[in-house]
């Protein structure tokens, strides 16, 4: 397994995370984008999908945005990227 298919399955995982703590909340992408300074919902879009790589920061400021605490994010994120990784031939 690559460094690149690891970047793949986290940006995946974050994605997948991202648009489920969004939904569960209730909000549309541009919503979400609103409670983030400097956030536009294409940012939201490109990270939903897998395009745009995520800081720590931003997951932080996205997590919040959707009322869940980091720690909760980060340990969704993981197993998710994980079992994503365990898929991989």
């Amino acid at each position: 397994m690559t460094k690149s298919d690891q970047l793949a399955a986290y940006r995946q995982a974050v994605g997948e995370t991202v648009r489920q703590m969004r939904t569960s909340a209730g909000m549309t992408q541009k919503e979400l984008a609103e409670r983030i300074p400097g956030m536009l919902q294409p940012h939201v879009c490109h990270i939903e999908h897998a395009r745009l790589a995520v800081s720590i920061k931003r997951l932080m400021n996205l997590s919040h945005a959707c009322g869940r605490l980091l720690t909760e994010t980060l340990a969704i994120v993981v197993k998710k990227a994980e079992t994503l990784l365990d898929k991989m031939p």
